[in-house]
């Protein structure tokens, strides 16, 4: 990496800088450039946390009266026919489950969009069933994929564990974001 006070480079390390190819001008410079280099990373790392920390979690829905979800929450989007049927049945498995032997669901908020513009996108009559994990009666997995770590329910999800059934209604373009109810998490 070259620095910004005259010709000389500086190598950037994990946490440390390393002066080489001096060539006039003070070290004592490129000593600073590096000095703030470590400094600008150090501010990266406490902003990121600082942010991370910042995420609506659990707490926000005692302040959020629409948001009735919680950390002990998972999600499954279906189809809102398929799941008003199961819901009389007493357990929803989903057209998937024949072939996966689980009921697809997500952890948060961001793979309930995710999944909904990668496999819903631009369908109707499409809901997010917010269940509640110690309910569930079947093995609950969390398994990693290409996008990330998703739980997945091996076995009939029971309709009792289901706290609460959203909308998710598509934008204009067929896209869709998670719902307001649910986006405290």
């Amino acid at each position: 990496m070259k620095s910004l006070i005259g010709k000389k480079n500086i190598k950037i390390g994990l946490g440390f800088c390393q002066v080489s190819g001096v060539r006039g001008g003070s070290p004592d410079s490129e000593l600073t450039q590096c000095a703030f280099d470590r400094y600008f990373r150090r501010m990266q790392k406490l902003i990121l946390a600082l942010v991370v920390s910042l995420i609506p979690s659990a707490s926000f829905a005692a302040v959020n009266p629409c948001c009735t979800a919680g950390k002990n929450t998972i999600f499954s989007i279906v189809d809102a026919q398929a799941w008003s049927t199961a819901k009389k049945a007493g357990s929803f498995q989903g057209e998937r489950f024949a072939k996966t032997g689980y009921v697809d669901a997500q952890g948060s908020t961001a793979q309930v969009e995710y999944v909904a513009n990668k496999y819903w996108k631009g369908k109707t009559g499409v809901q997010v069933l917010c269940s509640d994990k110690s309910k569930v009666k079947s093995e609950i997995k969390l398994e990693t994929s290409s996008s990330g770590t998703y739980p997945h329910i091996y076995g009939a999800l029971n309709a009792d564990a289901v706290t609460q059934a959203v909308d998710l209604a598509a934008k204009a373009d067929g896209t869709y974001a998670a719902p307001a109810a649910i986006s405290c998490i």
